[in-house]
């Protein structure tokens, strides 16, 4: 019985939900989420390739598959400070936008799509 109240309760959509389904809906339209696919295109081929390109023969941690501890230390000891505050500085700028541009495009997209569907 508990149980089947809380989970009547968790479907409820929050104030906080509804503000963000207002928000995401009248942002979502055609012209921005053209705008967020070029400033993803920008970003994958633009971008990251410059800021890679800096140490081209030391792959990012980010961009490998799988690595041990040790060879985390071992490409993290071949970089020299430069590089090492180049590297933080793109981690925490770069890699922090992208994936925010990315999920707004993808959730613009969504709600676009969904509110073409309901008027037909």
């Amino acid at each position: 019985m508990l149980l089947q109240i809380l989970f009547k309760i968790s479907k409820l959509p929050t104030q906080r939900h509804i503000k963000v389904t207002k928000i995401i809906t009248n942002y979502s339209n055609a012209k921005n989420i053209l705008l967020l696919f070029g400033l993803v295109l920008l970003f994958n081929f633009l971008i990251f390739p410059i800021s890679h390109k800096a140490n081209a023969e030391l792959s990012p941690l980010d961009l490998q598959v799988s690595y041990s501890p040790d060879q985390a230390y071992e490409i993290l000891g071949k970089y020299s400070d430069t590089e090492r505050k180049n590297y933080l500085i793109g981690e925490l700028s770069v890699d922090l936008v992208y994936p925010m541009l990315y999920t707004l495009m993808l959730c613009f997209s969504i709600f676009f799509t969904f509110q073409k569907h309901k008027t037909c």
